[in-house]
């Protein structure tokens, strides 16, 4: 490793403070590369990411994006050698934690546009520990770096590709500012909302009660009474005094704020993972599976942009760093599809080992466009489903 890294030499702050709409669309338009008048305006990408990490706070972005990711840290993979068949040393070789910790920080600049990863110790040609270099000192666009993430400037940047230890530095670019920047208003209107409801419940959530009473000389004490009495509970009135709680008529007023959250979550999980019968309750069975697939769909996306990194990108430089990865690539295993000879197969050995297997899994299995009938039997299983599965591939 270079005598200096990196992520020991650069400024690093954070803003925890409240934001706002208003900062984002501010934070968005310098966050972009841009040229005037044939000059170079460098972007500056801590406001934004800042904001980013803000949004995070939120249980149902942070959920939802964190059930996209574990989709696909949770496949297997092998490394395969030249002739398609699995290294078994290599794979182990790369079953590590600093592998995973790789993993998420590729699947992770899909949501916030970038990573720079950092390889921290080297030992015995074998990587120990990566680091993920703060956001907002990676300016992706010109690959450099800053080291104060508020001062940037052309004068300012630093090359990675022209350190001597370069190798040491993999950067994933996504090409865009993020999933996150799209969901920022989104959750900004959300915490808002709830902040108006707060308000709301505090100040309707009690009825409102009235105190009539003929001693003015008592006025003042009763006012304080009263205002113990919301806390309390309890107050002392003359006998010819009386005490009055109205309750609350009209509309349910909570469902204007209800419906707005709601609204919002539903777009957010669109915005992540394409669909939303994941993470609420679906209407049917029929529809549910219809959004777990199209989940499935992003997640094989989210799979192959992975390989396309870790195979030109992330191995080229560990090549470089002394790891015998020339004729070896990256690839999921858990996730390669079956021919339906395959799956028939497996369906005739369960039914003739005595499981009694739901038709609509069967249907689900096999992705069939037709209905499967429960009268099948076991022995008719081959001929039956192989008629319709030549009729769907005709």
């Amino acid at each position: 490793m270079a005598e200096n890294r990196i992520s020991e030499s650069l400024d690093t702050y954070f803003d925890r403070t409240r934001k706002t709409i208003s900062q984002w669309v501010t934070a968005h338009i310098s966050s972009e590369l841009s040229k005037v008048n044939g000059n170079i305006i460098v972007p500056v990408k801590k406001p934004l990411q800042d904001i980013y990490d803000y949004v995070m706070l939120d249980a149902h972005l942070s959920s939802v994006v964190q059930q996209r990711v574990s989709k696909v840290l949770g496949e297997d993979f092998a490394v395969m050698d030249s002739n398609g068949n699995i290294d078994e040393e290599l794979t182990k070789q790369f079953s590590k934690q600093w592998f995973g910790k790789i993993q998420k920080a590729i699947i992770d600049s899909k949501v916030y546009g970038y990573n720079l990863i950092e390889i921290q110790e080297l030992i015995d040609n074998e990587i120990k520990d990566v680091k993920i270099i703060s956001r907002g000192n990676v300016i992706p666009e010109m690959r450099s770096i800053v080291k104060n993430p508020y001062q940037v400037s052309l004068g300012s940047l630093i090359s990675l590709d022209s350190r001597n230890d370069s190798d040491y530095y993999v950067l994933v670019d996504s090409e865009t500012l993020g999933l996150l920047n799209q969901i920022v208003p989104l959750v900004m209107i959300k915490r808002l909302t709830l902040s108006m409801w707060g308000e709301h419940s505090q100040t309707h959530g009690l009825p409102m009660t009235i105190l009539k009473t003929d001693n003015r000389d008592q006025t003042s004490k009763y006012q304080q009474d009263m205002q113990r009495f919301i806390q309390n509970r309890n107050i002392v009135i003359g006998t010819s005094d009386s005490l009055e709680m109205l309750s609350q008529s009209g509309s349910d007023p909570h469902k204007i704020y209800l419906e707005l959250i709601n609204t919002c979550n539903a777009e957010i999980s669109k915005a992540i993972i394409g669909q939303t019968m994941t993470t609420d309750n679906g209407s049917s069975r029929s529809q549910s599976e219809v959004h777990e697939r199209v989940a499935n769909e992003i997640s094989e996306a989210d799979r192959e942009y992975m390989t396309y990194v870790i195979n030109d990108i992330l191995f080229p430089k560990l090549i470089a760093l002394g790891y015998r990865l020339e004729s070896a690539t990256f690839k999921f295993i858990s996730k390669e599809k079956r021919t339906y000879q395959e799956k028939l197969d497996t369906i005739k050995n369960l039914k003739e080992t005595g499981y009694d297997i739901d038709p609509d899994d069967v249907k689900q299995y096999l992705d069939l466009p037709f209905e499967v009938e429960a009268s099948v039997e076991s022995n008719q299983i081959d001929n039956t489903f192989k008629k319709k599965v030549q009729s769907k591939m005709s």
